[in-house]
């Protein structure tokens, strides 16, 4: 499975995890060489591993709400807006692809 959250985040799983990956820069780091870019598209790094994806989406809030540029609660308010709205869209997909949302718990 892969479902892109937006052009810097994704979620990946494996049999056991569901993971987390942020794209990194292809200026910086293994895929440059003398300031040359290698890899102009960046690749991905894992940011975090989760066997709920519940848990993962918490947490991936609470990582864009720490790197936020929020100054007052009203921006906080409508950056937990935003997210509210991004995460209710991937439950969507989620229900579409499997019919519910993984880990979920079933009555």
């Amino acid at each position: 499975m892969i479902l892109d959250l937006n052009e810097k985040y994704r979620i990946v799983s494996d049999e056991y995890n569901f993971i987390l990956q942020k794209r990194t820069d292809p200026s910086r780091g293994p895929n440059t060489r003398k300031g040359k870019k290698l890899n102009k598209t960046g690749g991905w790094k894992d940011v975090g591993y989760w066997k709920d994806l519940g848990q993962l989406l918490l947490s991936y809030s609470r990582q864009k709400l720490r790197a936020s540029r929020v100054t007052n609660m009203e921006e906080v308010c409508r950056l937990l807006e935003t997210l509210r709205v991004e995460i209710r869209a991937i439950g969507k997909q989620c229900v579409t692809l499997w019919g519910k949302i993984p880990g979920e718990k079933e009555d």
